[in-house]
């Protein structure tokens, strides 16, 4: 007996030494394929990022053009375009690269966090911003200053999302296959003939949510928010994927302080798009006692920005905060300390800096955000627009007014700010 059950207890023990080898060797795998994973997205981004005009060689100067909606809007003729297209009929010795890293939406918060990593991405020569009027509505997000070292969620495992990934494609195509098998057996092509109008109304009416989001949106900016609503819902019956109907629904229920519903519809939004103005917007929800600053702070984690929200902001009135000074204290203090960090890292990394002001702004306004004894080149658009709007129409240049004196550029503003810019930039490189 005694015997038995001494050779039970080696078989456990040979068993468990088994077992044990077969974790190790399985965890092991997983942080190898996860290196792996990781190795090839680094990879695969360079490529895609920058393809075979990129290369390392001090002949390519690469500037990074950082900014909101005025910087990321126009494509081939937005301001970063145009400049790198000014800068390359004007150097014979020099090839440009301008990438345009503007993020409509987006407050200097998030401008610096994604900074952080577009700089090891794009290994830029120099940085130009043209940002922070977005602050004014998202004064009480900040960068994390501490570095903490933390687990990562699981979520943010590459291993994680591709078992999702590889389970998700399983799932879609079983639904795809059982879509179509239903398809055929309930029409053909006799069925299509005679239903051929209904059909084509079908996709016309597509586009319809495009013109009901947009009317939300107007009903919204003149606060009618009862009209407001029922066009956002109707957008939203009519393209269930229309994120932007979805914010504009959130928006109007922190109107109405319904906060709750709020928060469903950001991410119903971010779900489908994880559009910035959505991510900037959301900690709005805080609000509501029983939605935790944490919850929200755990949305931008997933979503790669590792910020706070100031919980005894958010627990006043946001409607009683923005209607008197404090918020323009708070926003300028934001926009202070955010300018200062990335002016810090480009010291830090020997990269040149430039501050531009927006269209007719006074430059000391953004001179006002540092000490006065830093190594920037502050580039002013106030003289250029002024004479231009002096000589043409305001349309000429900008396509509304949402910032009261500019607004989004035309094609012709945005080459005024590339030409004006580009003189500088010329400048400093031919010292």
């Amino acid at each position: 007996m005694r015997r038995n059950t001494t050779d039970l207890f080696r078989q456990l023990r040979r068993i468990s030494k088994r077992t044990i080898r077969i974790l190790l060797y399985l965890v092991a795998g997983l942080i190898f394929l996860e290196l792996l994973l990781r190795a090839g997205g680094f990879v695969y981004f360079h490529v895609k990022e920058f393809g075979s005009d990129i290369s390392p060689s001090e002949n390519t100067y690469r500037i990074l053009a950082l900014g909101e909606s005025t910087t990321e809007d126009g494509g081939d003729y937005s301001w970063p375009a145009q400049l790198e297209r000014i800068l390359n009929d004007r150097s014979n010795t020099i090839q440009f690269r301008v990438y345009n890293r503007g993020v409509g939406g987006a407050n200097t918060t998030f401008l610096l966090e994604k900074l952080k990593v577009d700089f090891d991405a794009y290994r830029p020569n120099m940085i130009i911003t043209m940002m922070g009027t977005n602050d004014d509505n998202c004064p009480i997000i900040y960068n994390e200053e501490s570095i903490v070292i933390k687990l990562i969620s699981l979520k943010e495992y590459r291993v994680f999302k591709l078992i999702k990934l590889l389970l998700n494609s399983i799932n879609i195509e079983m639904k795809e296959d059982r879509q179509i098998e239903n398809f055929l057996k309930k029409h053909n092509i006799e069925y299509l003939k005679n239903n051929f109008e209904n059909i084509l109304e079908n996709l016309l009416n597509e586009e319809e949510h495009y013109r009901l989001a947009e009317a939300a949106d107007q009903y919204y900016q003149r606060n009618d928010l009862d009209l407001a609503e029922e066009n956002a819902k109707r957008a939203i019956a009519k393209n269930p994927e229309q994120f932007g109907a979805y914010t504009i629904l959130a928006r109007i229920y922190i109107e109405k302080k319904e906060f709750k519903r709020a928060k469903e519809a950001y991410l119903m939004s971010i779900s489908l798009a994880a559009p910035m103005d959505a991510l900037v917007e959301i900690w709005k929800c805080c609000q509501d006692p029983e939605i935790s600053t944490s919850e929200i702070e755990e949305i931008y984690r997933e979503h790669g920005f590792h910020i706070k929200i100031s919980p005894d902001i958010v627990l006043e009135d946001y409607k009683s905060i923005k209607s008197h000074r404090k918020m323009w204290i708070l926003a300028n203090e934001l926009r202070h300390r955010n300018y200062n960090k990335i002016y810090e890292i480009t010291k830090n990394k020997r990269i040149k800096y430039k501050a531009m002001n927006y269209p007719t702004r006074n430059i000391d306004e953004l001179k006002a955000l540092f000490n006065g004894d830093e190594d920037i080149l502050f580039v002013s658009n106030e003289e250029n627009f002024k004479e231009a709007l002096e000589n043409g129409e305001y349309e000429d240049y900008f396509i509304d007014r949402c910032y009261r004196s500019f607004g989004h550029a035309t094609a012709k503003g945005n080459e005024l700010i590339a030409e004006n810019v580009a003189e500088e930039i010329l400048k400093d490189v031919r010292k």
